[in-house]
């Protein structure tokens, strides 16, 4: 899940130019992804009592982390899982249903991109995307609205917006952990309040092809 800010603070944009690069920080969540712990990088426990200060430091020191004890319920990261993979083996005349709608935003407007429909290496040598995505939007919080407009679902899979959505919402409250604690690990634990006051909140699904 994405969470960006809506908004800029110049206490914000002035603390240092470190603290603005913490709104870019990618955070790897173990317990998702099934990445080894042995991997080369900071790998953080969110439970520690030390969590704060270790995820500053990996922000202005790698530029990511690997994050642990983050409390996600493992039934629903599986049925999120699950659903993903169905979605994607559905008929491509329904996934083509789906569409979005690429002239309210290039990339995460709501709905299903094809095989080969974005390229995110736009240099002269570059190839479009083998992927499709789904991407789906939470709403703001304090709104019943997500931003970009209301999501699309597949009629004939109606389980998935449920096991989706709660899958967003685990992720979103991580986010927001992640956030604040790094926060407070700058000395300063409301610094990103104004900015992450209501976030963009940006499910996307997405499957990977070995097709050329």
């Amino acid at each position: 899940l994405h969470s960006f800010p809506t908004r800029r603070s110049s206490d914000l944009y002035n603390k240092s130019t470190s603290i603005g690069s913490m709104l870019h920080l990618q955070i790897h969540v173990l317990a998702l992804v099934g990445i080894s712990l042995a991997q080369q990088g900071p790998v953080i426990d969110l439970r520690d009592a030390a969590a704060a200060t270790a995820l500053a430091d990996a922000a202005q020191n790698w530029g990511f982390a690997y994050i642990t004890g983050n409390d996600m319920s493992e039934d629903v990261v599986k049925a999120a899982r699950n659903g993903s993979r169905a979605f994607f083996r559905l008929p491509h005349e329904h996934k083509e249903d789906l569409l979005a709608d690429k002239s309210k935003a290039l990339k995460t407007a709501r709905g299903y991109v094809g095989l080969r429909g974005e390229q995110l290496d736009t240099s002269s040598t570059g190839r479009p995307d083998l992927k499709e995505v789904f991407d789906i939007g939470l709403p703001r919080f304090g709104t019943d609205s997500p931003h970009l407009g209301a999501n699309i679902w597949p009629a004939s899979l109606p389980e998935l917006r449920e096991t989706v959505e709660a899958y967003a919402e685990e992720c979103s409250a991580v986010s927001a952990r992640v956030i604040r604690l790094i926060a407070e690990g700058l000395g300063d634990s409301g610094v990103f309040n104004e900015a992450f006051e209501a976030p963009l909140r940006v499910q996307r699904l997405d499957r990977k092809s070995t097709r050329l």
